[in-house]
């Protein structure tokens, strides 16, 4: 697509710039229908409902800490997440 923009400002006749962007949706189209997954896969939460880490993170102010007070509590939460999962 960004070929086909380029070829229009430097100035490709219309008539090719809009066959080129006719063959690129019908590309897409089949890439599309070609990559669907055949059912619908389970995507598994990466934090569960009850997480302690997830619940002080949503508790955090943003915008009443520092950036650097952001960066310890984030090497905070990763040292616990180590422990937590014996790492």
């Amino acid at each position: 697509s960004y070929g086909i923009h380029v070829a229009k400002l430097a100035g490709i006749p219309k008539a090719v710039t809009n066959r080129a962007d006719a063959i690129l949706t019908e590309l897409e189209k089949n890439e599309i229908s070609k990559n669907k997954p055949k059912h619908d896969a389970l995507q598994l939460p990466l934090m569960l409902n009850n997480s302690p880490v997830l619940e002080e993170i949503s508790d955090l102010e943003l915008d009443q800490i520092t950036p650097i007070e952001a960066l310890n509590k984030l090497y905070e939460f990763k040292e616990r997440s180590k422990n937590e999962l014996g790492k």
